[in-house]
C-alpha cells in the first residue's frame, strides 16, 4: 500500500540516496533530470526541507517511492513570469519524482495532491512549478491535474549552464478539477 507522508529528519539519507538511485536510472532515458549528484539535490537542502515539514515522501512497503519538496522560496526569474493569475502567496515545487519502476502508478498525481494540501495549510493561494519542455508525461500530468501553462523561461545554474523550463501554475482552493 503506498502512503504519502510528510519526512522526518532522520530519513533525509534515505530521501537522497531515493534521488542517487533515480538520477542513475534515469541516465540513458531520452527525458531525464538535469540533476547531478552531489550538486542537486544535496543532502543539507533535503535536511531543511524535512526540518521544515516540507518533505513530502511516497512509501510503499518502507521503500521511498516518491519525493517532493515544497517552499515559499522561488528562483528570481519566477518573477517576471507571466503567471495565469496573481497570487498574494506562492508556493513553489521542487524536485518533484517517482521512481521509474513505478511510473504510470498515479503516485506523481497523489504528491501532488499531498503539495495542494500542504500548500492549503501554510495559507497559499498558488502553487508553482517549472519543468523541461520535453517531458511531456510532466507536462501532461500538471495540465491533468489543473495545473495552467504559463510559458517557458530559461535559469542558471553554475553546475549546469542555462535551461529552459515551462512554467505552470495552480490556483489552490479555486474549484479546479484534481
Amino acid at each position: 500500500m503506498i502512503v504519502i507522508r510528510k519526512a522526518v529528519p532522520k530519513e533525509s539519507e534515505s530521501v537522497l540516496s531515493f534521488y542517487h538511485s533515480l538520477i542513475e536510472k534515469m541516465q540513458s532515458r531520452p527525458v531525464r533530470p538535469t540533476w547531478t549528484k552531489g550538486v542537486y539535490p544535496v543532502l543539507d537542502q533535503i535536511n531543511s526541507a524535512a526540518s521544515a515539514n516540507s518533505l513530502l515522501i511516497a512509501v510503499n512497503d518502507g521503500a521511498i517511492i516518491g519525493s517532493v519538496i515544497l517552499t515559499e522560496k522561488a528562483d528570481p526569474v519566477y518573477d517576471t513570469a507571466h503567471w495565469s493569475f496573481p497570487a498574494q502567496k506562492a508556493v513553489v515545487v521542487h524536485l518533484l519524482a517517482v521512481d521509474p519502476d513505478h511510473h504510470g502508478e498515479g503516485i506523481a498525481f497523489l504528491l501532488l495532491s499531498a503539495v495542494r494540501d500542504l500548500a492549503a495549510e501554510w495559507g497559499a493561494d498558488a502553487i508553482r512549478l517549472d519543468t523541461l519542455p520535453d517531458n511531456t508525461a510532466a507536462r501532461h500530468l500538471y495540465t491533468r491535474f489543473g495545473f495552467r501553462y504559463c510559458g517557458d523561461i530559461s535559469l542558471y545554474y553554475p553546475s549546469a549552464g542555462t535551461i529552459p523550463f515551462s512554467l505552470y501554475d495552480y490556483a489552490v482552493n479555486r474549484n479546479q478539477p484534481s
